[in-house]
Formats: C-alpha cells, sequence, structure tokens
C-alpha cells in the first residue's frame, strides 16, 4: 500500500540516503557530506515555507520530494506559487515508476522554447512518474500530445471518439457596476470599432445594476453618454455580459444561442469584434 505524507524528524536519516544515492553519478558520498546535507533539510524541515515529503510503500521511504511556497512577480502583480524540488527516488526502485501521479495546475511559459524545455523535463520523468495530470484552461492543449486519448480508455457514446480530457465550469464572473466598468476600461481598445451602443442589461439579483447604458466608440475608445440615440443596442442578463466582456464568450455565440438580442442582425459581426479578447486565464484557486 502506498501513501505520500509529511515525514517526521526522526525519517530525516532515510529521506537523506535517498535523496544521495538516487543519483549514481555524483559519486561517493562522505561522511561529512552526508552530515552537511542532513544539516540543510533539518534547516529545511524547520523552515515554515519548505515541506519535505515521501512516498511510503508497505511502511518503507521509497520515494522524496521538497516542496516551497514562495511570492513571484507576475508581470506586474506578486503572486503566491508553489514549487517542488530534490525529487528522489531510491535507487533500488528507480525503474518502478514509483512516484504518485504528478499534477501540473497550470502550463505558464513566455515563449514556445520555454514550452519545449519544460515538456522536456517532463518526458524524463517518465521511468518515475506514471502519469502526469494536466489542469489547463488552454482550448488547444491537446495539439501538444502526440496521442491525445486519456488513460481511461472511454469511448464516447453513439461515436467512435476517445476521451481526451474531463471538462468543468468553475469560474463564474460579474459585472456590479456597469458605468465605473467603462470608466475603469477607458483606455482600453475595444476592437477599434466606432458606433453608439445602447446595452439593456437585466439584473435580478441587482435590480439597481438593470437598465439603458449608452456608451459610443470611437476608434475602440469607450465614453459613456446620456444621450438616447444609438447605432445598434444590445440585451442581455448580467450574467451573459459578465462572460462576454472579460472574452469568456463571444456576442456571436451569445446571439446564437438566443442568450442576447440584437437591433440589428447585420450588426452581430461587428459587436462580436468589439467585445472580442483573449479568453480569461485564472491562475488563483479558491
Amino acid at each position: 500500500m502506498r501513501r505520500l505524507r509529511s515525514i517526521t524528524e526522526n525519517e530525516l536519516d532515510d529521506f537523506v540516503t535517498i535523496s544521495v544515492y538516487a543519483y549514481p553519478g555524483i559519486g561517493a558520498v562522505s561522511a561529512a557530506e552526508l552530515a552537511s546535507l542532513y544539516d540543510r533539510l533539518l534547516r529545511a524541515y524547520k523552515h515554515p515555507l519548505v515541506h519535505l515529503y515521501a512516498l511510503f510503500e508497505n511502511g518503507e521511504m521509497r520515494d522524496v520530494m521538497r516542496m516551497y511556497d514562495f511570492t513571484i512577480k507576475l508581470l506586474s502583480t506578486k503572486a503566491l506559487v508553489g514549487g517542488v524540488g530534490g525529487v528522489a527516488v531510491a535507487l533500488t526502485h528507480k525503474k518502478e515508476k514509483i512516484a504518485t501521479d504528478m499534477l501540473i495546475y497550470e502550463l505558464v511559459y513566455d515563449t514556445s522554447t520555454d514550452l519545449a524545455q519544460i515538456l522536456s523535463f517532463l518526458r524524463s520523468q517518465e521511468d518515475q512518474i506514471e502519469n502526469i495530470i494536466f489542469n489547463t484552461q488552454d482550448e488547444g492543449f491537446h495539439f501538444l500530445l502526440g496521442d491525445p486519448r486519456s488513460d481511461a480508455g472511454k469511448m464516447l457514446p453513439q461515436v467512435t471518439y476517445h476521451e481526451s480530457n474531463i471538462q468543468g465550469v468553475g469560474i463564474m464572473y460579474r459585472v456590479i457596476n456597469l458605468p465605473q466598468l467603462f470608466k475603469t476600461l477607458e483606455n482600453h481598445n475595444f476592437g477599434d470599432v466606432t458606433c453608439r451602443l445602447q446595452i439593456n442589461l437585466s439584473d435580478t439579483f441587482m435590480p439597481a445594476n438593470s437598465g439603458r447604458y449608452q456608451v459610443n466608440f470611437i476608434e475602440g475608445q469607450p465614453s459613456l453618454s446620456q444621450s438616447e440615440e444609438y447605432d445598434v443596442a444590445v440585451e442581455m442578463d448580467v450574467s451573459e455580459f459578465s462572460s462576454l466582456v472579460v472574452g469568456a464568450v463571444d456576442f456571436q455565440k451569445l446571439y446564437e444561442y438566443g442568450l442576447a438580442a440584437i437591433s440589428n442582425a447585420d450588426q452581430v459581426e461587428m459587436i462580436t469584434r468589439l467585445f472580442r479578447a483573449p479568453r480569461p486565464l485564472c491562475l488563483t484557486r479558491f
């Protein structure tokens, strides 16, 4: 029976032994070097932001790793992140894929070269990791895989398609003050569109948020207007509008689904372009 848990101080000796002898290429280790590593790991064990974990099978320690909590600067915002280091498998069990499943919460990278290096590293863990599970908000992620099938081996009913992933909906967005929203976004370019737009918003949860709002766009730059004259009017519930304005759904789809109405169907493409944005990406786990 396998069990993954944080270690106790009394188990540090075994942790050190596995950490050292998992990599024969480093050569013989002296008693002084072992003692030095023990002292470093003891300090790590006592540090509030470092956590030492091990996988036990039938009571025997087989796999070890260090997990770190720290803060990074992500774009212009500080963010809490976790890191994994010091992964080692007992040498006698090196080829048994002893590690428990590796869970990747999201692949974050700047360039395709960065992504290739991350994937190359994950590939190198093949002899130690049985499964790598990706939690991702990337709709095209399956193109990265030579075989996109999941390990469930399921076939979708009625069609000859293989299951590739399990999807869920979790993040919900809500606009609570439409005028303030467009004031906040006054420097955002809404698709270079020029038009006078009337938004008829319904909000049963916050009736004060319901109403008709006039927003004028000049080459994509928005400004609120008191005028009731418009080129095109749209109507929808706040839930759909919130998803639209953050880029979670296109206006074209809302219109097709009957979740949004428009005064002139010929303007659907223009309104779709006006609100088109990259899909939102949330890395915070609530």
